[in-house]
This record gives structure tokens, C-alpha cells and sequence, in this order.
């Protein structure tokens, strides 16, 4: 009977903390910048549009008296930045495509002229994210698909991340 007491707290603790999220895995990413004008000064209070290509969601922000700004969380998927400011032409930057843990930078240098005037970048995002110690990876379904599971082995699908070397995965497999 006392060994029933004993273990009854025991599972109760155990299933609170089998209820609670694992804080340290996030699906979002974030894109993050500056804007400066032609002479490397910064631009404060430009209006930042972040769209996701995709969906058609935009998030709208402003930047700071740094010429910085930050959209976060964001939702895995293409997106383009576009960024207006009185006396500049308006700028906009496609083809980043966003991944699972990515901070992306996207600077942008504002050229002098109308609103109505628009420079048009197109182009990925540099992959080298120097901002925060964040790793995360995007496993395709093709890689998955071409995957020797021998004997539904799976846990080679957990050693396809990049940090960890392919000697691993050919010891398991």
C-alpha cells in the first residue's frame, strides 16, 4: 500500500511535465535589418512591409532610430521586404525564402527619389547568420524518401542534420 502512495506522486509530476511545450523548439523564423540612405546614414521610421509570398499575409513595422527593425515570429515560407520613406524611392526585396529557426538579414540602402519610383531586388538572402546562435535545418521529403530504413531503423533520420558527420549514419545504417 505504501508503494502505491510513493508512486502516485511520481506519476502526477511526470504527466505535468509531459503536458508542457518543449520551449526550445520553434517553427517560425524572423527577418531582421537596416535601412540606410546612399551615403551609409541611417533611416528612421521607414515603413517595413514583410509579405509572405505564399499566403498574401503581410506584417507591417517601422524602423528605429537606428534604422533597424526586426519581424518576428514569421511563419516558414517566401517572403519579400519592401520598405518607404519620404524622399526615397521605394524598395523592394524578393526571393527570400524563409526556414525553421532562420533569422535572415535583409539591409536595405534606400535610393533618393519619389515614393512612386521603385527599385526592385530580386534574389536570395545570404545563408551566413552571424546574429544569433541558432541552428536548425529543413529535412526535404526526398531525403527521407531515399533513406535506407533497415528494419523501419529510424533514428538515421535524426543524424541527417548537418552538425553531425556521415561516418554516424553509415555506422547506424
Amino acid at each position: 500500500m505504501k508503494t502505491i502512495y510513493c508512486i502516485i506522486p511520481f506519476v502526477c509530476l511526470s504527466l505535468v511535465f509531459l503536458s508542457l511545450p518543449a520551449a526550445a523548439q520553434t517553427t517560425t523564423g524572423s527577418i531582421v535589418g537596416k535601412v540606410t540612405d546612399p551615403t551609409g546614414g541611417v533611416v528612421p521610421n521607414a515603413a517595413v512591409t514583410v509579405t509572405n509570398v505564399d499566403t498574401g499575409i503581410s506584417t507591417k513595422t517601422a524602423t528605429d532610430s537606428s534604422g533597424n527593425y526586426a519581424v518576428t515570429p514569421l511563419p516558414v515560407g517566401n517572403y519579400s521586404v519592401t520598405v518607404e520613406a519620404a524622399g526615397f524611392k521605394k524598395s523592394v526585396n524578393s526571393g527570400i525564402t524563409l526556414n525553421v529557426q532562420d533569422r535572415i538579414g535583409v539591409n536595405v540602402t534606400l535610393e533618393v527619389g519619389q515614393v512612386s519610383e521603385t527599385v526592385e531586388v530580386t534574389g536570395a538572402a545570404p545563408r551566413l547568420e552571424t546574429d544569433t546562435s541558432y541552428l536548425g535545418q529543413v529535412v526535404d521529403s526526398q531525403k527521407i524518401v531515399d533513406l535506407p530504413l533497415n528494419g523501419r531503423f529510424f533514428t538515421p533520420l535524426a543524424l541527417m542534420l548537418w552538425a553531425m558527420p556521415s561516418e554516424f549514419l553509415i555506422d547506424i545504417v
